[in-house]
């Protein structure tokens, strides 16, 4: 797929990221049909903070805060 290809044709980034958005919901709805609604909305919460990358921030400051009590 080439450059051209999607500006040929801009209906196609749409139905793509329409695709991959909805492989991503079956596989979490099947990944996670079987459990109860607080456990998953628990690991949602995790993926979603984790893939905003907003772990890497918080382990510092606990590091920081963790050397300077005795």
């Amino acid at each position: 797929m080439t450059h051209s290809f999607l500006l040929k044709r801009p209906w196609i980034l749409p139905v793509l990221v329409a695709v991959l958005i909805a492989g991503h919901v079956i596989v979490l709805y099947r990944l996670f049909s079987h459990m109860a609604g607080t456990v998953v909305l628990g690991l949602v919460l995790l993926l979603l903070l984790k893939h905003v990358g907003v772990f890497g921030p918080i382990y510092a400051f606990l590091r920081r805060r963790s050397r300077h009590q005795p």
